[in-house]
């Protein structure tokens, strides 16, 4: 079963739609490793499956069924070269919002990496000091 089989038919058993949501978590660990193994030596690093599966919802929100396909069949390889822009349409914001709880903030990393780095060790460094005891001198390099 693919991805885009549970995209046309909602009404999958529920075996069939974890069978499928199992399949999309592995292949969501193996790109983890990857970016991981290639990207995140020797330094603090955040990623998430959960991460991935927010970015591929919105993705999928906004494309036509044929730029889908493309996106759900090349998951587990695809890897985002730099100075490649993913502009988020704020049509979405509503998504990102209501259905993620997520803070809706578009940033320039092409034009301002040192002051976007700054603000997410912020954030990384209050969300540290509130889930546990302890500091993350810099989480974003």
């Amino acid at each position: 079963m693919s991805v885009l089989e549970i995209i046309a038919s909602p009404s999958l058993s529920k075996k069939e739609l974890q069978k499928a949501m199992n399949k999309q978590n592995d292949a969501d660990l193996v790109l983890t490793g990857k970016v991981i193994a290639s990207e995140a030596r020797d330094s603090n690093f955040v990623f998430s499956p959960a991460s991935l599966n927010s970015v591929r919802t919105i993705a999928a929100a906004r494309s036509a069924t044929e730029e889908r396909k493309a996106v759900f069949n090349e998951t587990a390889t695809v890897a985002f070269a730099d100075a490649i822009t993913l502009p988020v349409d704020h049509s979405h914001k509503n998504l990102l919002v209501n259905v993620f709880k997520a803070t809706f903030t578009q940033v320039d990393f092409m034009s301002k990496a040192g002051q976007v780095r700054t603000e997410l060790n912020k954030w990384g460094f209050r969300s540290d000091q509130w889930s546990h005891q302890g500091s993350s001198s810099s989480w974003i390099r």
